[in-house]
């Protein structure tokens, strides 16, 4: 399935990401001088905040639509697949809000991330975790099944545990020096429609979320 993003409609009902982002952002701490890769950039709206902490950002994303948005911002973005990043010591951090949860793969996210890093670089991430927005995923499957389709193809997301996903950072020679799992409840006005994955919260009455914050270091053998 192929995910498309409409940069009005994520400005209209998406403000929630940024406006919840101030833990995740406060565990970055930018600092002037800094290299930072913001994956997932979007429309560039928190790339900025980092520009604006003093610090050298490149905003990633997928989506060209939410990339036009960033570039008329003056910001430095690129359209990149986060599966497969081609950066090899680069920046002194890497920052992700909200993102991690559409990759498919993320061993192999992981692991581009990991390649990106400077020695004693950090790698700071939220995402969607084990539990988020669990009755919308269960509806969608009953109607995908409903209709003849595989359920299992219904939920594209990646709602990992704290555990799994920790294994998998730790795998990837990173030390994990912060992680939590969030239970909130994230308020929402937009709808689905017919062929299009709903972001988190995309219920007409708000739904319970999950969100997993984290701060890693990347571990450097001498």
């Amino acid at each position: 399935m192929l995910q498309r993003w409409s940069a009005s409609d994520f400005a209209k009902n998406g403000q929630f990401i940024q406006d919840m982002a101030g833990p995740i952002f406060a565990l970055l701490a930018p600092k002037p001088g800094e290299r930072i890769l913001d994956l997932g950039c979007g429309d560039g709206t928190l790339t900025a905040e980092i520009e604006a902490a003093g610090a050298d950002v490149l905003g990633v994303d997928n989506s060209v639509e939410l990339l036009a948005v960033a570039r008329m911002k003056g910001l430095s973005v690129k359209r990149a697949d986060a599966h497969e990043l081609d950066y090899v010591q680069e920046f002194d951090a890497v920052f992700s809000n909200a993102a991690l949860h559409w990759m498919q793969d993320p061993a192999l996210v992981i692991d581009g991330v990991a390649r990106a890093l400077r020695p004693g670089g950090r790698f700071v991430g939220e995402l969607g975790g084990h539990g988020n927005i669990a009755s919308i995923a269960t509806a969608l499957r009953a109607v995908v099944k409903a209709r003849g389709g595989d359920p299992a193809q219904a939920v594209r997301w990646y709602f990992p545990t704290m555990e799994e996903y920790g294994a998998l950072l730790s795998s990837h020679g990173f030390i994990v020096r912060d992680m939590a799992l969030v239970p909130r409840s994230t308020p929402s006005r937009g709808t689905c429609r017919a062929g299009s994955a709903p972001s988190a919260g995309s219920s007409s009455t708000g739904s319970k979320s999950r969100s997993a914050a984290m701060s890693w270091r990347r571990r450097w053998s001498s």
